[in-house]
């Protein structure tokens, strides 16, 4: 949030609580209808996307336009407009990524207009109000690169020409509302610093990245993932959201930036050699990008079963989920025959199941179940066996006296679909692995990768080592 619990306490107490020597101004009132206005958004008693939180909005914007704020910017304007892009970015009836990328380039803007990047600003103010103006630039710079790897735009903020400080952490008895964890907000930053900004400046420009530098950035971000014990914050036995999200947001944020920098790589191993991508020079993207996203998938089955309803509404947490769908769908399609294609296959189908159930509550999940489920079904036609299957089982192809719905009560999708229960029973409790479904190769004529690696069997195909299991 781009305001600190103790203002919100401050700004609440000037607006019910006021005084003959001061009052809100229309931007200050702007900023309390935003903070309802989000509030209404995440409160888990309320459903999805409610209409109190467009009508709080909507009085906020009417607040904003009663006078101009860009003749005399403030930090007041600078944390209202930071508000309105992330409530067009948290979904509802006016989810907008263009919109919440142009508020927050405006408010970052703003900011560098005031000089909140030099620590030269922040340092000639009291220390309460110091604290207060470095926290809302690095959050305003955090969203903004976030934002901008979203919608492919570059920041307008070099990172060369920030020397603002972070501020030391909020004191506990400040902390009305959510307790913030010592040391979270400056690994948060920091992940700004070390991962998103660099990749942004990388990789949202006219020339591509170099293969050297993706992997020094893959390194950078797993040293900030392993410098933060995230696991050391207090579990409780019944979670809070908030707390949760402390301890799992920051680890499955840098898979999803390792997904990013090697997605691009991943493809040029798939093209160096389409039989065997891992004799590619690009094998260790093609490894990186699949690993990240099964590791996404797997984070996401336990999101949504400890807090559904909190991540449901979360649009970033849809986007990491649908890459990662890709890759795992990508992998099940052209590779059906390889060793790790049934755990694709399954991971790509309990990303659909999360995405179906999702779309009750969230219009991101709805947008990309379409394309996810024609991915599912391609992979589903690439499965060893099933071409063959669907010949035979094909009504043109048989006569019409021996046309029944017997016949096609056991289609070729569902021996796939029984396939990828077995398949997910096992990937989610990887004990049971001792029985059952053996992973590939197994017996008969393989191929090798330059290594001597096995890779793809060409004898008993999947469909023939299921019915024997079945």
């Amino acid at each position: 949030m781009p305001l600190m619990q103790c203002e919100a306490v401050e700004l609440l107490t000037l607006i019910y609580r006021p005084n003959p020597h001061s009052s809100a101004t229309p931007q200050q009132m702007a900023v309390l209808y935003l903070i309802f206005a989000l509030g209404s958004l995440v409160d888990l008693d309320l459903p999805p996307y409610n209409s109190d939180a467009d009508h709080y909005f909507d009085i906020a914007c009417a607040a904003m336009a009663i006078k101009p704020f860009f003749e005399n910017p403030t930090v007041v304007t600078v944390q209202a407009l930071t508000l309105i892009s992330c409530y067009y970015a948290h979904g509802g009836q006016k989810f907008s990524m263009g919109s919440a990328w142009s508020t927050i380039s405006l408010a970052s803007s703003l900011s560098q207009r005031l000089g909140l990047h030099r620590e030269s600003f922040s340092s000639q103010l009291p220390s309460k109000i110091s604290n207060r103006c470095r926290a809302l630039f690095w959050e305003i710079y955090s969203i903004e690169t976030l934002y901008g790897l979203s919608v492919g735009r570059p920041t307008g903020t070099c990172s060369s020409n920030i020397n603002c400080p972070y501020p030391p952490d909020e004191p506990e008895d400040a902390q009305p509302f959510v307790k913030i964890y010592p040391g979270y907000r400056h690994a948060r930053w920091e992940g700004t610093r070390i991962v998103t900004a660099p990749i942004m400046e990388a990789f949202l420009t006219t020339r591509k990245p170099s293969y050297d530098a993706v992997l020094a950035m893959d390194q950078a971000i797993r040293e900030y993932i392993h410098s933060f014990s995230f696991e050391r914050f207090p579990k409780y036995e019944n979670e809070p959201p908030s707390a949760f999200i402390q301890r799992h947001l920051i680890p499955l944020f840098g898979k999803t930036m390792l997904l990013y920098i090697h997605s691009g790589s991943f493809v040029e191993a798939m093209r160096d050699d389409s039989v065997h991508p891992l004799a590619s020079s690009y094998s260790v993207s093609f490894l990186a990008a699949y690993r990240n996203a099964s590791e996404i998938i797997k984070a996401n089955i336990m999101n949504f079963a400890s807090h559904p309803m909190l991540f449901t509404r979360w649009w970033t947490i849809w986007t990491g989920l649908f890459n990662a769908a890709v890759v795992a769908g990508t992998i099940a399609i052209k590779y059906p025959n390889a060793q790790f294609a049934p755990n694709a296959m399954a991971e790509l189908f309990t990303a659909v199941d999360l995405f179906e159930k999702g779309t009750t509550s969230s219009g991101r999940a709805r947008s990309g179940l379409a394309i996810l489920r024609r991915l599912r079904d391609k992979a589903i036609g690439y499965t060893p066996g099933t071409r063959a299957m669907n010949q035979l089982h094909d009504p043109s192809t048989i006569p019409k006296q021996k046309r029944s719905s017997v016949f096609f009560q056991d289609t070729p999708v569902l021996l796939p679909i029984r396939f990828y229960s077995r398949v997910r029973h096992r990937l989610l409790h990887p004990r049971n692995q001792d029985a059952g479904i053996r992973p590939f190769p197994r017996s008969g004529t393989t191929h090798r990768t330059f290594n001597g690696d096995l890779i793809l069997p060409s004898s008993d195909t999947l469909i023939q080592r299921l019915r024997s299991q079945m």
